[in-house]
């Protein structure tokens, strides 16, 4: 099927006219009715339509004939097979509808809105990166960055004081090692059971000294039989 432009003059359709009689081409007589969107057939009002050759005509729809989703237009002649041509109408062109490029073309345009909205992100990304880093403590971040890197290369110590603090968070931190238990519980723990003096062995009752230090009791275990302990004490 043939395209019109909507509601648009200055266009024109074509039909082929022959000789019910014979099939030859009618060259003479033929006029032109005109259907909008399936309403009756009325006589064009573009004017005659034109001989070109071989029976092929040409007619000039007005404004208001293309004015319609679906246009028929019917060749007659009283000689000839009636031709009916049916034409789909889209609202206007693509020029018209896009309109006249700011730049050389669209697509000038196009890439041109593609570059500023580009520089538009980039712009906002570094804004965002830079109220993130804050501002440099030297002239700019890279120097920033350089006398850290010094620092580093040269090494970053603790004092006496600096180093025992650590230490001793270290060592107190709650539940470093168990519930309730800290570095420092666990290892005089460790030490009396494995250093420290023990008593009992041959009771029910065995005991484990602090190490370097008998007079703490660091564990009470009550033993059965078998040696396996049936409840115990801790006291780190």
């Amino acid at each position: 099927m043939s395209e019109l432009i909507r509601n648009t003059a200055s266009q024109t359709v074509y039909g082929q006219v022959n000789s019910r009689v014979d099939g030859s081409p009618i060259t003479a007589g033929v006029s032109v009715a005109v259907s909008i969107d399936g309403g009756a057939f009325v006589a064009g009002g573009g004017g005659a339509p034109l001989h070109l050759s071989n029976g092929g005509w040409i007619y000039s729809p007005t404004q208001a004939e293309t004015n319609g989703a679906m246009i028929a237009f019917q060749w007659a002649s009283g000689a000839a097979i009636n031709v009916t041509k049916d034409y789909s109408t889209r609202g206007g062109d693509a020029f018209t509808r896009l309109g006249v490029p700011a730049g050389a073309s669209i697509a000038a345009d196009i890439a041109q809105i593609q570059a500023e909205e580009l520089l538009e992100a980039t712009a906002s990304a570094l804004a965002a990166l830079s109220a993130k880093i804050g501002n440099p403590a030297g002239a700019t971040l890279a120097a920033d960055i350089a006398a850290l890197a010094g620092t580093l290369a040269a090494g970053v110590g603790l004092n006496a004081a600096e180093r025992a603090a650590l230490s001793t968070a270290l060592l107190d931190l709650a539940n470093g090692v168990e519930i309730g238990i800290t570095v420092r519980q666990a290892l005089r723990l460790i030490g009396a059971a494995c250093a420290g003096q023990a008593g009992g062995g041959s009771t029910t009752t065995m005991t484990f000294q602090a190490m370097g230090n008998p007079g703490t009791t660091r564990i009470s275990a009550t033993v059965d039989a078998s040696g396996d302990r049936t409840a115990i004490n801790l006291t780190p």
